[in-house]
């Protein structure tokens, strides 16, 4: 899963950072990627019309199929909300709470058409207001306390500045993510952001942070330096390890911190 050329996941889990780095290549690459992409996704049906039995092992349409859509459904609009609050850090929380008013009343629209009040209206208008507060508390100032534990100095990426660090004899965290990427929000609220890494990152290493929700070419080129199209993007540099340390897709207290020593050491101890 975590090679130099990892295909990590992003917006789309799994498929953006292909979409990615296929947009990042010639002709021939593209098309082979989306050819790919089509042949994943068409391949199931491809393999039921080559084995006609193998539909035999599908359970047969019935009233659970009612129930599967309901779940479905109350997906759909969970990852709506979420898109919403990505849309307020890009865009303004103003302009995600017009737009998300307006898919609401156009829901409620459609759902006064047939007829069908109680329950589409009731979990329409719950997950209006779930995504207005989650805009609204994503936009809130952080109690004292918990401010507190978030004085983590994070400077901008500036490639050509981490070689002049680790040549002073510093040790540097590069941490490259994005609002749409999960797998970026859970490392930092489980790792990143806990108690023994944040003790690091605020005594003995620099952090560096780059921000890639909106499409950045700098960064853009500092990931393919690296051979990689996708986020997160986690690397520690020091005088043991001036080229990097590439850490996994899913960090761990124990990875991270392992890396911070490994390429704190002299170079002559490593």
């Amino acid at each position: 899963m975590c090679s130099s050329t990892e295909m990590t996941p992003c917006s789309a889990p799994l498929v953006g950072t292909a979409v990615t780095f296929a947009l990042s290549q010639d002709a021939p690459q593209t098309f082979i990627v989306f050819a790919g992409l089509g042949l994943g996704m068409a391949s199931p049906y491809l393999l039921l019309s080559a084995i006609p039995p193998l539909a035999r092992l599908f359970p047969r349409p019935g009233r659970w199929m009612l129930t599967l859509r309901r779940i479905a459904a109350f997906i759909m609009m969970a990852t709506a909300v979420w898109l919403l609050t990505i849309l307020a850090e890009i865009s303004g929380i103003i302009f995600a709470l017009l737009l998300g008013t307006m898919l609401a009343a156009f829901v409620f629209m459609l759902a006064t058409l047939r007829w069908r009040f109680s329950r589409t209206i009731a979990g329409t208008l719950a997950m209006a207001l779930l995504g207005i507060a989650l805009i609204a508390a994503d936009h809130l100032p952080l109690s004292t306390a918990e401010a507190g534990l978030q004085q983590v100095s994070w400077q901008p990426l500036a490639p050509e500045k981490i070689g002049e660090m680790v040549r002073a004899g510093h040790t540097v965290f590069v941490d490259i993510g994005a609002s749409w990427c999960i797998t970026c929000k859970v490392n930092e609220v489980l790792v990143v952001d806990s108690a023994p890494v944040r003790q690091r990152l605020t005594s003995d290493i620099v952090p560096i942070k780059a921000d890639w929700t909106r499409p950045d070419e700098a960064i853009t080129a500092y990931l393919k330096s690296f051979d990689r199209y996708g986020l997160p993007f986690d690397a520690v540099f020091g005088p043991a390890a001036p080229d990097g340390i590439v850490l996994p897709t899913l960090l761990t207290q124990k990875a991270i911190l392992d890396a911070f020593d490994a390429a704190s050491k002299p170079a002559s101890q490593h």
